[in-house]
């Protein structure tokens, strides 16, 4: 139940939220990547979406590609900080060497990761790539993993 002022203007927004779920796109390559690395890895999600920002994901079927999704709005806290991190490594048992996060947010992503000892990549769509662990889609993924022999 939301106090009276998040009520009010969550029915004052709603519209607003409806069209921006509405306008989520996957971008071209992501299905197939994800159906590639499935086959050879264990693919987990760790998002920082609210509630209602979840439904995107059902509703474009990414969470057939998961084998656990972590939403931070049902853990009760946020990337970078390192619990919703260690979500991961309880349920894979692990090592952080042996973990890649790949994300489009150095705050959110990289930091969390780099705070946990993880291998990380960043997805980098609008700018050129200036870092070595800087990727421009997600069909890079392959390539960097076979060139740094991550895994």
């Amino acid at each position: 139940m939301l106090p009276i002022e998040f009520s009010n203007l969550y029915d004052e927004k709603h519209n607003d939220l409806i069209n921006e779920l509405e306008s989520v796109i996957i971008y071209s390559e992501v299905l197939n990547v994800l159906q590639d690395l499935k086959q050879n890895f264990r693919i987990f999600l760790i998002s920082n979406l609210a509630s209602p920002y979840k439904k995107s994901v059902f509703d474009n079927n990414l969470d057939h590609y998961f084998e656990k999704m972590i939403f931070s709005c049902d853990y009760g806290c946020l990337k970078p900080e390192n619990d919703i991190f260690k979500e991961v490594e309880k349920i894979t048992k692990n090592e952080p060497s042996e973990i890649l996060m790949i994300g489009d947010s150095f705050k959110s992503d990289i930091i969390g990761a780099r705070k946990m000892k993880w291998n990380y990549l960043k997805i980098n769509r609008n700018t050129p790539i200036t870092k070595g662990y800087e990727i421009k889609d997600l069909s890079e993924i392959r390539k960097h993993i076979i060139t740094t022999k991550l895994f």
